[in-house]
């Protein structure tokens, strides 16, 4: 409860009783944004960190973008979940220090990265192919090109580097230094090493031109 009460529960509660309000604001015909709710998940609905609770609340909430999304969509509104990477909030960055290097820690993003990826996305234009997707803030700035505080480019959890060193127990090798600090593990290779697999990429539902559902 200490965990899924505000990270999960809450989600669904605050999207509920906003739905009603973000529905009757959509209009793409009449020139009107598309309305968004954005989920604030992790890298834990994918795979194990901290402990059950968070790694099922995350998951959840993942699930609960993509379903959101199958009934929302015919009304013209956009769920999409977003994953932050390591956070520099106060707990998380005592949490994180006894789990990664103090490297690790110093590249994190700051919460003002992820607003930013956040009010990125709530600009694009095609929020509705989006509808039912994971959304990464690191891929969210490699799109929208934006930056962390004072330009800074934070610490991916996908980076060959970083997951190089992660298996060498943190420790620096010849390979790890070789490798481009930019250079990131593609989503679909993921699948190969970690599942079940959420979807990036693509919607989680297709809308017809008529508004209706279409199964994929």
């Amino acid at each position: 409860d200490q965990v899924n009460n505000v990270g999960l529960r809450s989600h669904y509660v605050a999207t509920s009783l906003a739905a009603p309000l973000l529905i009757k604001s959509g209009g793409v015909a009449d020139g009107r944004p598309t309305p968004l709710v954005v989920l604030i998940s992790s890298f834990g609905g994918l795979t194990y960190i901290f402990d059950v609770a968070y790694g099922v609340g995350k998951a959840a909430v993942d699930r609960m973008a993509a379903d959101m999304a199958r009934e929302l969509a015919p009304k013209g509104v956009s769920v999409v979940s977003v994953w932050p990477g390591l956070v520099k909030t106060e707990k998380m960055s005592r949490a994180i220090g006894k789990l990664t290097s103090a490297s690790a820690l110093e590249q994190a993003e700051s919460p003002v990265f992820v607003g930013r990826g956040v009010a990125a996305l709530a600009s694009a234009g095609n929020l509705m192919d989006r509808t039912g997707t994971i959304q990464s803030v690191d891929d969210l700035a490699a799109e929208f090109k934006f930056t962390d505080e004072e330009g800074k480019i934070p610490f991916s959890l996908r980076s060959m580097k970083a997951l190089a060193a992660a298996g060498g127990g943190g420790k620096s090798s010849f390979v790890t230094r070789l490798l481009p600090a930019g250079l990131k593990m593609p989503w679909w290779l993921l699948k190969f090493f970690v599942k079940p697999m959420p979807r990036f990429s693509r919607p989680f539902v297709e809308t017809s031109t008529s508004g209706g559902l279409e199964k994929e």
